[in-house]
């Protein structure tokens, strides 16, 4: 098959030209894919002892650690090495967002989300993740603005519009919450969770009949 010849490729590049870094990145990238991680990490490792200036090479190797949470300090020690590298890419920081954030560094993952939202501004899971940051650290008004902006770049993202009814009721923007819950119910009529919300929102308003209907 496909996987098989373009191993054997890699391994005949690598035998004529041992000292071909980016050989090894590819069959390190391949051999990940086929979920053989040692092998993976051995030829990711390898890359890295030949040419220390490979960012593919620290973005694979990082992807592999973050697949153990006890590994999070190196998968985002391999991306801060990529980012030295390529300092414009903004998935970069959105990753090692999610590790500081991870490994409780909520300052340091919202300066990441900051720089790759300012690097790519149409960056959607960027700005809806910097939303959940400002949401969790209770900065309401600007959570409510990441995820109207969310709203703007994809109108169909229903965990943003959830997220901003719930921030609405929070702020007693009554009427911006129900309109945001009224449509997610249109989309899934079942979804408890929206229509429990939208009982404590009745509820909060008085309208109790209507609270114990939903």
């Amino acid at each position: 098959n496909e996987n098989d010849s373009a191993m054997a490729t890699f391994n005949r590049i690598i035998e004529t030209h041992p000292g071909y870094a980016n050989a090894y990145v590819a069959r390190g990238r391949l051999k990940a894919e086929l979920a053989d991680t040692v092998g993976a990490m051995a030829d990711l490792d390898h890359s890295l002892e030949i040419n220390k200036k490979l960012p593919n090479a620290y973005v694979i190797r990082a992807s592999l650690y973050m697949a153990h949470p006890e590994n999070y300090e190196k998968a985002e020690s391999d991306i801060s090495d990529a980012i030295r590298l390529e300092p414009k890419e903004s998935g970069l920081y959105v990753n090692r967002a999610f590790l500081r954030y991870n490994r409780d560094d909520y300052f340091g993952a919202m300066a990441d989300y900051d720089y790759a939202i300012q690097l790519d501004p149409l960056n959607a899971p960027a700005v809806y993740n910097r939303g959940l940051l400002r949401m969790e650290s209770r900065d309401n008004d600007r959570a409510i603005d990441d995820f109207s902006r969310v709203l703007e770049l994809d109108p169909e993202d229903h965990r943003a519009l959830y997220n901003r009814a719930l921030l609405f009721s929070e702020t007693r923007n009554y009427a911006g919450a129900l309109k945001d819950i009224n449509e997610l119910i249109a989309r899934f009529p079942r979804l408890p969770e929206a229509l429990y919300m939208r009982s404590d929102i009745y509820r909060q308003q008085g309208k109790m009949l209507q609270a114990e209907k939903d």
